[in-house]
């Protein structure tokens, strides 16, 4: 028996191979759209969760700048509590009031500390002020009172660095040291008194008073016993002072009505008798 094999003809082949390629290309195609799909819906979920993103911030934003006034309303409180600390000898506490309530129509941080510590510190007896706020509605102030050292002339009193102050009612210092000079020379005759009083102090002594007369000449008063010590040298004139008191005054002080140091080489004392005495002392 014979058996024949048959071979497809070209044409045939071409149809197969077309079929298959077409199979092929509608599989590719079909892939293709399916992807351009699922790319497109990823694309507005992206753009859905972004419009939500921005719409939710919106909203926030939006919510805090309605909200914003009634935040800073609450942040921005009137002052409700004022404490003022410091010792209190001189000033009236009602004066420091009466500084404080006119800043008190503004809120919390509308409130001028500066300003409020500046009109304190012009008031006469308040020698420094401290003025700072506490979150929410208190204000401290902190007074640090003038502390008077010495009278001056008969219209005021003097601090420690000279400076004057005016009072109503001099007759509360009366046991103060009444200090004279020239206005513009307060500090200096604070500075005077502070380091010749030091020098006699040791003795048992303490100034009453003290003063430059308008020629420059400088005396000071112990008691009722005046002492005039001149122009210049003035410690080195007290440093003699205090010797001849060890000498010679301690023992008749109750006696001596002046005391004159004015001399280069010795020293004048009056006494309070009729005849009065000099006595001259070589350095």
């Amino acid at each position: 028996m014979e058996t024949r094999l048959y071979a497809p003809d070209r044409d045939g082949r071409d149809r197969l191979k077309s079929r298959v390629a077409g199979r092929q290309a509608r599989k590719t195609h079909g892939a293709s759209r399916l992807e351009d799909r699922q790319a497109s819906v990823r694309r507005w979920t992206q753009r859905g969760a972004q419009a939500a993103k921005l719409l939710l911030a919106g909203m926030v934003i939006g919510a805090f700048v309605w909200s914003l006034p009634l935040l800073w309303n609450w942040l921005d409180r009137p002052i409700i509590s004022v404490k003022v600390e410091g010792e209190f000898r001189y000033l009236p506490k009602e004066t420091v009031e009466q500084q404080v309530t006119p800043f008190l129509a503004e809120r919390f941080f509308r409130l001028d500390v500066a300003g409020l510590q500046t009109a304190l510190q012009s008031v006469p007896w308040i020698s420094r002020a401290k003025v700072r706020k506490i979150w929410p509605e208190t204000l401290s102030v902190r007074i640090q009172e003038q502390v008077p050292v010495a009278r001056w002339k008969r219209g005021g009193v003097l601090n420690g660095d000279g400076e004057v102050f005016r009072v109503n009612d001099l007759s509360r210092f009366s046991d103060l040291p009444l200090l004279y000079g020239k206005e513009a020379a307060a500090p200096q005759v604070m500075q005077q008194y502070m380091t010749l009083n030091q020098q006699i102090r040791p003795l048992g002594l303490a100034m009453t008073a003290l003063g430059q007369r308008e020629t420059g000449s400088w005396w000071f008063q112990i008691g009722d016993v005046e002492v005039n010590l001149g122009h210049r040298d003035l410690v080195k004139r007290m440093q003699r002072f205090v010797r001849l008191y060890h000498v010679l005054l301690q023992k008749q002080w109750q006696d001596v009505r002046r005391v004159d140091l004015r001399y280069r080489d010795g020293i004048a004392v009056s006494w309070n008798t009729n005849d009065g005495s000099r006595v001259n002392r070589s350095n």
